[in-house]
């Protein structure tokens, strides 16, 4: 069922709009 995955979607949707100090890694991404 989706809403097993719904928290999931939602941490990666998070960790994409947030991907400066991610994990405490300043510009995790670059």
């Amino acid at each position: 069922q989706a809403s097993e995955f719904a928290p999931y979607i939602i941490l990666a949707l998070v960790l994409l709009l947030r991907p400066r100090g991610l994990f405490g890694q300043e510009g995790f991404f670059e």
